[in-house]
């Protein structure tokens, strides 16, 4: 199975690299993003789309059934993180948030997280809900998922890996993670094999 998964377009938020809510929507030039990427995606002859439940990701998913005829599934399991109320509107880069993902990485709720966000641990074990519900796809299914930045590296870094990450892995998935822009796409193939990870990712 191949699966390509896409970052949805441009927000205002990503453009002032800001945390943002479910709701937020995409901009003129995300949109004409969206339409590119579609163009990008149609020579791969997809037989899935799944979007994320985000507004951002939807309309992402939207646009690129106006090029691949394929109706968007819409799955709740391929959502951005679901950060804290207190750092939506905040800075990436700001003290707020390294202190906010320094307590999620360790799972310290006191003080940096005011319980409205998602813990490591439910994040993680979201991410293998999603790993096994894309391994139920047909085995020569070539699958796109709407997604998002946060979602898409950490799946890709526990593809293979069930326990949390070492600080050193958690630092190169947060590298990769403010690297990632906006429609990029990032593609991965699953063939079941007995005892072993059947996850690769590829680099085209």
């Amino acid at each position: 199975m191949e699966v390509y998964f896409v970052r949805h377009g441009e927000t205002v938020a990503n453009r002032s690299h800001r945390h943002q809510p479910e709701h937020t929507r995409l901009t003129v030039h995300g949109e004409a993003q969206a339409r590119d990427v579609a163009e990008e995606l149609v020579h791969l002859s997809p037989t899935h789309l799944i979007a994320s439940s985000q507004v951002r990701a939807v309309e992402t998913a939207e646009i690129i059934t106006e090029t691949i005829d394929l109706i968007p599934e819409v799955n709740e399991l391929f959502c951005e993180l679901k950060r804290p109320d207190s750092v939506y509107g905040w800075s990436h880069r700001g003290a707020r948030s390294f202190c906010y993902l320094f307590c999620w990485y360790f799972g310290w709720v006191r003080g940096c997280n005011d319980g409205s966000g998602e813990s490591h641990a439910e994040f993680r074990a979201r991410l293998l809900q999603a790993r096994d519900y894309l391994a139920t796809l047909p085995e020569e299914a070539r699958v796109v998922v709407v997604s998002h930045s946060v979602f898409m590296n950490f799946f890709v870094a526990h593809m293979c890996q069930t326990k949390r990450l070492s600080l050193r892995q958690a630092y190169g998935v947060l590298r990769a993670i403010f690297a990632t822009k906006n429609t990029q796409i990032l593609h991965l193939q699953y063939q079941p094999r007995v005892g072993q990870c059947g996850w690769q990712q590829v680099v085209d």
